[in-house]
């Protein structure tokens, strides 16, 4: 049962490196069949936390989603945008020590929608803040080169945030954790369908 877990663990990983390998290269090349739609942010945003709260459960981190009742409907290719979130939030928990705590709500503002998911985790050191969107980059050491990764899931996250006309920012202190802010225009806010 141990090597079946291990085995059914590496292939999880893989596959999701295949699939951010595809994504970012068709990113890239503008070969990417983007397919905008009306999206309803609360069910997205909870489909994505549904999917890491069992990891959260085994490592005994909570994880907080604080949504408000009503979130807009919001024009962009779900299926992608579930990628990003799901590329920063898996992060979030892979980085945060068991115990920790692992945060995702919303901030609405005048001009912009904001998705924050924040972390009491390793944090990341300053000298590398600017270069963790790049392709294959990962902090060349410390605590993180112990996890496994590739190095592609936030340059993936920050292609599609991009073509959807936002942006990525992120805060973050050594020992203290981590915070990403998905920035995204209002202009996405489909006003003609129900929240």
């Amino acid at each position: 049962r141990n090597f079946y877990n291990i085995i059914y663990e590496e292939t999880h990983r893989l596959s999701q490196l295949i699939d951010n390998l595809l994504n970012l290269s068709m990113l890239e090349t503008g070969a990417a069949n983007i397919h905008i739609a009306p999206t309803r942010l609360k069910k997205l945003l909870q489909d994505c936390v549904d999917v890491v709260l069992p990891q959260c459960e085994s490592h005994s981190i909570r994880l907080v989603a604080d949504l408000p009742d009503r979130l807009p409907t919001l024009d962009l290719d779900k299926s992608l945008f579930t990628v990003a979130i799901m590329n920063i939030l898996g992060n979030a928990v892979k980085y945060t020590p068991d115990g920790g705590t692992v945060t995702l709500f919303t901030v609405s503002k005048e001009d912009d929608f904001l998705i924050i998911i924040q972390d009491n985790g390793i944090g990341i050191p300053d000298t590398y803040l600017p270069r963790i969107f790049e392709k294959f980059f990962r902090c060349p050491a410390g605590e993180d080169q112990k996890r496994p990764g590739s190095g592609v899931g936030l340059a993936t996250a920050m292609q599609i945030v991009r073509i959807h006309g936002g942006n990525i920012g992120v805060q973050s202190k050594i020992g203290e954790g981590t915070q990403f802010t998905i920035l995204l225009p209002r202009s996405l806010i489909n006003s003609s369908v129900g929240d």
